[in-house]
């Protein structure tokens, strides 16, 4: 008789758990995912490293949105230059309509002409970010967790850019408002920077902490630096700052560090990953999380943070625990190898069959032209990249020579590669075209010009010469063959070239590559 009460109870016990199980999984809220990039808009290659390691993160798992720390627009906020410098890299992202609006930007001294004492010059920042309601300060709500507080750090901000400023007193009041998990202050000008071009920022060290701020990023420097406690503050040991100016503009250098420095880097290019979790904790109530992890433009884990807030307060943690299990890395699109770590090497040897020409190029009329698959080069010779003659790169295959009295002379190069449907899925835009070439290239795609060195571009081959986003839509589905035609100038004493298609992933693709013509 026991054994049935027992059984039943049990039996009616069932429901119960489950219903826990259920509170328990929707207490644990999806993870919020926003980066963070600074001092970025000049359409640079740098430029294009960090957009597509974020475009890559996007194709991991979508972000709820990207912020900025201002310096959007090089070199002085101009309407003509505007698109090219951020609609160019992370256009997908804006949108006039905040309620679907992902790219919420600070403005920076360029973006305000670089110079003070004018109020006009931001006016084609707020032409072109109209989600932004032509507001120079504010707030946005990124998921649950996170609230972003935009800061107008400007010299020629009229509500000012001090802690007694009305702009100040605003940050205090929204900030006080906020009842988010995380509430991020982002703005400009650096407080705290050991950075030997501008440094800390007197100004912009308001209290920030007080207000119940959660952390601080700023830019104008280009580095990345973590400071812990700047201020030195009671209870607040571990509260961090964060200079991230490495979104693509020329690098700066490092004076002494100050004594809150815990991190600094200025090798690459780079930008912040920020990923929100939360759940139910032990002893009742909600502890959330927050990681914050600087890539470096290669894909690699250069420092790692995190914030956990708990019922019982605030922590930090700093290191392996806080950095994510796995990242992504650079790859190959030719060899399917992971890319060097250095932003300058030389990509795994591809082979390439090759000719030279003379003075005469070769046609690109007909329904065959030689930058097309079906094009026969079994006659052309072949040899793992770089190809070159003469002082310069290492190089993999030395070429004839080919440098006549006068004018110019040619040589072609061709390979193929045959990539599966699914990374064509995968790859969408996020594919940097690199190369090297001693004078000048071209590059053909699937027959379509890609990339085209003005006529009279005249330099040494390295590591690399030009850096640019390969169109959509250019590689396809199964066989791709890349053409390359390099001039080589009249009695030159070296000639070279190479080439690399990259992108960003968690893992290579398997590689089907073959050398010369496909046929149908």
């Amino acid at each position: 008789m026991a054994r049935h009460r027992i059984a039943a109870a049990a039996a009616a016990a069932r429901p119960l758990v489950l219903l826990l199980l259920v509170l328990l999984l929707l207490a644990s809220a999806a993870a919020t995912r926003l980066a963070i990039i600074g001092d970025f808009g000049d359409d640079s290659s740098g430029e294009l490293d960090v957009s597509n390691m974020v475009k890559a993160w996007e194709a991991t798992s979508p972000l709820k949105a990207i912020a900025t720390v201002g310096d959007n627009n090089y070199p002085s906020g101009l309407a003509t230059t505007i698109q090219a410098n951020i609609g160019k890299y992370y256009g997908a992202y804006i949108k006039d309509d905040p309620a679907v609006n992902k790219f919420w930007p600070c403005p920076g001294n360029h973006d305000w002409g670089n110079q003070c004492h004018d109020g006009t010059r931001l006016q084609p920042y707020l032409n072109y970010f109209k989600a932004l309601k032509n507001k120079r300060y504010y707030d946005a709500k990124i998921g649950a967790d996170l609230h972003l507080f935009m800061l107008d750090s400007d010299c020629n901000e009229p509500d000012g850019r001090t802690a007694s400023s009305a702009q100040a007193a605003w940050l205090q009041g929204a900030l006080a408002a906020s009842a988010a998990a995380f509430k991020l202050v982002l703005l400009h000008h650096a407080p705290f920077s050991s950075s030997s071009r501008h440094g800390s920022n007197k100004a912009t060290q308001w209290p920030y902490e007080e207000w119940g701020a959660d952390a601080v990023f700023a830019g104008h420097d280009h580095t990345y630096e973590r400071h812990s406690n700047p201020r030195n503050l009671a209870g607040k040991a571990g509260f961090p700052y964060f200079v991230n100016g490495l979104g693509g503009k020329d690098i700066y250098g490092f004076k002494k560090a100050l004594p809150s420095t815990q991190f600094r880097y200025n090798a690459m290019h780079g930008a912040q990953l920020l990923v929100t979790r939360s759940r139910a904790a032990a002893g009742g109530g909600t502890e959330f999380e927050l990681d914050l992890t600087f890539y470096s433009s290669d894909g690699t884990v250069q420092d790692c943070y995190r914030i956990t807030k708990a019922p019982g307060g605030t922590s930090y943690t700093t290191g392996s625990p806080a950095c994510p299990a796995a990242g992504l890395q650079q790859f190959s699109v030719l060899t399917s190898a992971a890319v060097p770590v250095a932003p300058a090497a030389p990509t795994p040897a591809k082979v390439w069959r090759y000719l030279g020409t003379g003075k005469k190029a070769l046609s690109l009329g007909g329904s065959n032209p030689w930058t097309s698959l079906g094009f026969g080069d079994s006659a052309w010779t072949s040899g793992p990249s770089p190809l070159g003659y003469g002082p310069g790169l290492v190089w993999g295959t030395q070429l004839p020579a080919n440098a006549p009295s006068s004018g110019t002379g040619y040589y072609h190069f061709r390979t193929t590669v045959c990539l599966p449907a699914s990374l064509i899925t995968q790859l969408g835009s996020a594919v940097t075209l690199k190369l090297a070439s001693d004078k000048r290239a071209k590059v053909w795609v699937n027959r379509q010009l890609v990339a085209s060195e003005p006529s009279k571009a005249g330099h040494p081959a390295s590591h690399w010469n030009l850096q640019t986003a390969l169109k959509p839509g250019a590689l396809v589905a199964g066989p791709n063959v890349i053409a390359v035609q390099v001039a080589n100038t009249a009695g030159a004493s070296s000639t070279g070239f190479d080439l690399d298609l990259t992108y960003f992933s968690t893992q290579p693709f398997t590689n089907a590559s073959t050398v010369g013509a496909w046929h149908d």
